[in-house]
């Protein structure tokens, strides 16, 4: 009789570790609830025997959330806000393997429960995604490993070593696919440049150099300048009056002003001037509208020209 308790009790405690390990998937408890499953708990519940995991954080990991909520397969939490069940229900350690903490029982960003779980199917579309991105995980995958962590001391050192060779190889094959990218159409503008005539090819080839610059460091020369006058005097809108300078009247007339202060300082022999004092508003004023228009130089030798003709 002594037997058949002894028997009887171990049994009962068969049957009850079967209900335990059965029903363990089902971990989880709603604040400030006993718990009445042995692997469920809340954020306020205090265990001081079991570890206890919090769920992914939502905003930051929806993908692995999701995840946990369907190996988990509790109904109870399934139509819940993701945040109420972040904040308050926590999933037993017993659920999660060795790989899937750092050893001090915090689990990795990855880990997703796969211990202890119910007979259920769980959708798993990791395989039918193909990622467009290469990573290093072939190379551990050669040596079939699935972890750095895994590896040894100096075999974690050749791994960086061919991930950082890796990394360089593929930057080496960017670089040299924009390099042919960049000649083929190098050459095919050179091309059509060549059909066009060298002024209008000088322009827009100024046009493409300066297209990546900023607005006030453009800088054109005299035979953009030209090619823009040309262009504008074909289109409709261009004429000959638009053409002219506006204030040519006046620049006329302060070039012979110049000459005139010049042949009064000559008739008084006068040889040095203080530019301090004199007024220099005009002759400033009319250098710096031939700046705008690109004719200080001619027009300074003009001056220059004039004035010694008179003076010698």
């Amino acid at each position: 009789s002594s037997l058949l308790c002894i028997y009887l009790v171990f049994l009962s405690c068969c049957l009850y570790v079967w209900l335990i390990l059965s029903d363990c998937s089902a971990c989880l408890l709603e604040r400030n609830v006993v718990f009445q499953k042995p692997c469920l708990s809340t954020a306020n519940v205090q265990d001081s025997v079991s570890v206890w995991h919090r769920f992914p954080n939502p905003k930051k990991f929806m993908y692995v959330f999701v995840q946990w909520m369907d190996c988990i397969g509790n109904e109870a939490v399934r139509d819940m806000d993701p945040i109420t069940v972040y904040n308050g229900y926590r999933v037993c350690h017993a659920h999660f393997t060795e790989e899937d903490n750092y050893g001090n029982n915090r689990l990795r960003k990855d880990a997703v429960p796969s211990l202890n779980l119910p007979d259920q199917q769980i959708s798993n579309t990791t395989d039918e995604i193909r990622g467009s991105s290469r990573t290093e995980s072939g190379l551990m995958h050669k040596v079939h490993v699935t972890r750095e962590t895994h590896l040894s001391p100096k075999a974690k050192k050749l791994y960086k070593i061919a991930s950082h060779l890796s990394r360089a190889n593929r930057r080496l094959r960017c670089r040299r696919r924009l390099i042919r990218c960049t000649s083929s159409t190098t050459a095919v503008r050179n091309e059509a440049l060549q059909q066009l005539d060298s002024t209008v090819a000088t322009f827009i080839k100024s046009q493409i150099t300066l297209a990546s610059s900023k607005s006030w460091g453009c800088r054109y020369s005299l035979e953009d300048k030209l090619m823009g006058l040309i262009l504008h005097k074909q289109s409709a809108e261009g004429s000959e009056e638009r053409l002219r300078p506006p204030s040519l009247v006046n620049w006329t007339v302060t070039i012979n002003g110049i000459i005139e202060i010049f042949e009064m300082l000559e008739q008084g022999n006068v040889n040095h001037l203080n530019y301090r004092r004199l007024n220099q508003d005009p002759i400033a004023n009319f250098f710096g509208q031939m700046s705008q228009q690109g004719l200080e130089t001619p027009i300074r030798l003009v001056v220059i020209l004039k004035i010694t003709s008179k003076l010698y």
